[in-house]
């Protein structure tokens, strides 16, 4: 059987601010029983986002991650269970330090999808190769990351477990990040979720909302 192919365009924009939910995340972390990832070491609703000498941000930032261009290629399907390959190409358009890169980069991957009713299970595992960007050329880090997604969907609801590799080498940033999530669509075209990380919390946000609109 001939592959299906889609063709895929993805485009972020991402709003970085002084936090404004501190103390309901501190509330949260210690009514479930789970470090503050050093939140309490720092004033809170204070935005203070630095590395080294590369950048230093106390004020917030809006800006575009890089806009993903790929194609993705049914590559079995035989009654619930299918699978899909995966490659797209990083664009950065408005690079910003600490926050897009500047240098393109390459992803591939394989996604694993059962689907029943109105149950669906997907299992997503993607490696992306990239450089160094500009403002961080000197720093030791490793030029490929990992991810590897869970996912349950129930009509409208889902949740599940992501797995990101770090691509420091060395102190805190080192640690892996694994984190669960759970949301719900809305409107046919909307999406939201609630990200939470489990320790030691270094590498990504320890709690995140996002909203998704899928335009096609």
């Amino acid at each position: 059987m001939t592959p299906k192919i889609t063709l895929e365009l993805y485009a972020r924009t991402v709003v970085g601010y002084r936090g404004v939910l501190d103390q309901f995340i501190i509330d949260f972390h210690n009514f479930f029983g789970l470090p503050q990832g050093g939140r309490e070491d720092f004033p809170l609703d204070v935005m203070n986002y630095r590395y080294k000498d590369y950048f230093a941000y106390t004020t917030g930032k809006v800006y575009e991650s890089p806009v993903m261009v790929g194609v993705l290629a049914e590559l079995y399907n035989r009654g619930n269970f299918r699978v899909n390959g995966r490659i797209s190409v990083g664009l950065p358009l408005t690079p910003k330090a600490g926050f897009s890169t500047d240098k393109p980069s390459l992803t591939g991957g394989i996604t694993f999808l059962y689907k029943s009713g109105p149950w669906t299970i997907s299992f997503a595992n993607h490696l992306a190769l990239y450089k160094n960007p500009g403002w961080m050329k000197s720093e030791d880090l490793k030029n490929q990351m990992f991810h590897s997604e869970l996912r349950v969907d129930f009509h409208r609801i889902f949740g599940g477990f992501f797995f990101r590799s770090s691509p420091f080498r060395a102190d805190d940033l080192q640690h892996n990040a694994r984190q669960m999530f759970f949301g719900f669509r809305f409107l046919k075209r909307f999406e939201f979720s609630m990200i939470e990380e489990f320790p030691p919390l270094d590498t990504s946000p320890d709690v995140s909302f996002n909203l998704r609109i899928k335009i096609l």
